[in-house]
């Protein structure tokens, strides 16, 4: 890239060359060697214009990869935070029912199904209160089984 403006000093020699043979007529000669090095020098002033604009162009374009290469970097760590975050969340949720655990009262409810069974009651949850009817359970025929 740095080649010093090279093809621009060629294309101002030709330029400085034409300019020369015009005006030499003129100047007495004296023209050709002005214009030609005129012509190169503005040909090299292009030539860096325009390799400075190219220069500019790729720092342009790398800085625009690494800004989104950037971007990237920074999306990828804020889903790592979430996800680390929610993992904690959860497990701080689970301590906090551990700690907070409820049992149940067992010698409550067999206390309460002591005092059904001597009262009588022989119910279930699917039965209800009432309990079973003795008379549906009867198979329609005076047996053991029916009785």
């Amino acid at each position: 890239m740095c080649g010093g403006g090279g093809g621009g000093a060629a294309i101002g020699g030709i330029v400085g060359a034409i300019a020369g043979v015009a005006l030499a007529p003129v100047t007495g000669g004296a023209s050709l060697a002005l214009a030609g090095g005129l012509g190169a020098l503005a040909g090299a002033s292009v030539g860096n214009a325009i390799e400075g604009q190219q220069i500019a162009k790729e720092a342009a374009s790398k800085q625009e990869q690494a800004a989104k290469e950037s971007n990237r970097i920074q999306e990828e760590a804020n889903k790592t935070a979430a996800v680390n975050a929610k993992k904690s969340a959860d497990l701080q949720e689970q301590q906090i029912n551990k700690a907070n655990a409820k049992t149940p009262d067992v010698g409550a409810m067999l206390s309460g199904n002591m005092m059904d069974a001597k009262a009588g009651n022989l119910s279930t949850m699917l039965t209800g209160p009432q309990g079973v009817d003795p008379a549906t359970l009867s198979l329609g025929k005076n047996t053991l089984l029916g009785s």
